[in-house]
């Protein structure tokens, strides 16, 4: 589950992880399943960070809408954002209002155009369908569940590129680097907005990638942080990590990851992607 501090920062209140269902068995024993969710796959455990695919059966059935609705960003990368917040389950949540395939939190993100009521028709709707096929969806249920999702991608892109522009970030927008920024303003924005500018400021120079923010992030004064980080500083990692702050660091990774890979020309759908 997800809350937005007084300062609009997104700060996690639940776990961040990533889980996946695997299998075309587990796949047909959730005909009616989706309501089942134990919450977001966010909040179980996992094993590291490691090269993408292939997607499961519940997330790689949304690829050729997410193809039709890309525009110039990495299907790998919002496929693995799908796995990541929801496994593809349309009715996993996160929280009360957290909810769709993307993890949308409301009312804030209804400006992306989805609406709570709309994403939990869907997820009812669901529970009476073969998981395998969503062509049941209409127009505007296939724009609320993934043209949503895609334009919160989006907009988190634009405020990675802005962020960085002022503070002289030059990390390529095809890199690892680059995409586990955009996801970090879904999880913590805070780490993006609030300290890359202060640490840019404290060495006069900007993080020189990925791995060297996330250093900085886990080495910076706490007492400097804004309310939200520091709510996360001080609560308990879910993975063995230092704090729920680094876990959603861990949580970017993911989706860095999977935005730097590309197919192989042989590919298809669900046999996985190479760097």
């Amino acid at each position: 589950m997800a809350a937005r501090s007084d300062s609009g920062d997104r700060v996690l209140g639940a776990v961040i992880g990533v889980g996946a269902i695997a299998g075309l068995g587990i796949l047909l024993l959730t005909r009616r399943a989706s309501a089942m969710t134990l919450g977001s796959p966010r909040e179980r455990p996992v094993g590291p960070v490691g090269p993408v695919g292939p997607f499961p059966p519940l997330v790689e059935r949304w690829r050729s809408e997410v193809e039709k609705r890309a525009k110039d960003l990495p299907v790998p990368g919002i496929l693995e954002w799908i796995r990541v917040e929801s496994g593809g389950d349309m009715c996993s949540i996160g929280g009360p209002t957290e909810v769709g395939i993307f993890q949308l939190m409301f009312p804030g993100d209804a400006k992306y155009g989805a609406t709570l009521e709309g994403l939990r028709a869907i997820c009812e709707k669901s529970k009476r369908q073969n998981p395998a096929d969503i062509s049941w969806l209409s127009d505007a249920e296939l724009d609320m569940q993934v043209g949503a999702g895609i334009r919160l991608i989006l907009d988190a892109r634009e405020t990675v590129r802005r962020v960085f522009r002022q503070n002289g970030v030059t990390w390529p927008e095809t890199s690892f680097d680059f995409g586990s920024a955009v996801k970090q303003i879904h999880a913590t924005p805070a780490v993006i907005t609030e300290l890359i500018p202060k640490i840019t400021r404290r060495d006069g120079a900007p993080p020189a990638s990925w791995s060297d923010l996330r250093q900085k992030v886990m080495s910076f004064p706490v007492d400097q942080m804004g309310p939200g980080l520091r709510r996360l500083w001080n609560m308990p990692s879910r993975h063995g990590l230092a704090n729920l702050l680094e876990d959603t660091l861990r949580n970017a990774e993911f989706v860095g990851h999977a935005w730097a890979f590309t197919p192989r020309s042989s590919a298809v759908a669900g046999r996985g992607w190479a760097a």
